[in-house]
């Protein structure tokens, strides 16, 4: 093999490697630690959420039980408005918050590319997920015609979970849930 033969080869297995590092590099990098959501906080009750975002958000009464809780409406991150809903659900503090996208006036995504999207922003903002689930046959009220994927991400002080489902008939649901460490949901899934 020549000299001139033997180059492209390196060429090609140096670009190669160079853009394998770098995929990976993108992928693995470190996870950041995160207690609560935005400015709140574990161990806040509502009405110091409500004291952060004054002005922003609507009460909305929980008729059936007495859990805390308030919404803000029309928070945006990146091209998303988000319905953000912050509960205390097991005390006097908030331990969950879940975000759920909005019809926005300017554009308009599916739920799936609202995931994809969320997704992009997770991971860009958390680093790599901790685990994956992705069904594409998921069986919703016993017809095996949906698909459902679960993206979690388990740091030291909060659990963020990225859930999307869609059905052959377009019914469907998108949130993603941060809780603290000690909420079990993963079992659920």
């Amino acid at each position: 093999m020549t000299l001139g033969q033997l180059r492209p080869s390196l060429l090609r297995t140096a670009a190669l490697t160079a853009f394998s590092v770098c995929a990976v590099c993108l992928y693995a990098q470190p996870t950041r630690d995160v207690s609560g959501w935005g400015k709140l906080k574990w161990g806040m009750t509502v009405e110091q959420a409500k004291a952060e975002y004054g002005g922003t958000f609507e009460v909305v009464p929980d008729k059936e039980n007495t859990r805390p809780s308030i919404t803000i409406k029309d928070f945006e991150v990146g091209r998303l408005l988000l319905e953000v809903s912050v509960v205390a659900v097991f005390g006097p503090t908030i331990d969950n918050i879940t975000l759920v996208p909005q019809p926005h006036k300017d554009w308009s995504y599916s739920r799936q590319q609202n995931f994809e999207l969320l997704k992009v922003l997770l991971i860009e903002k958390y680093g790599a997920p901790t685990h994956v689930d992705r069904m594409p046959n998921f069986a919703y009220d016993d017809e095996p015609d949906g698909t459902k994927e679960v993206v979690v991400w388990a740091l030291p002080s909060t659990t963020i979970k990225l859930l999307w489902t869609e059905q052959k008939n377009k019914t469907g649901s998108l949130f993603v849930e941060y809780t603290p460490p000690n909420r079990k949901f993963l079992s659920a899934m």
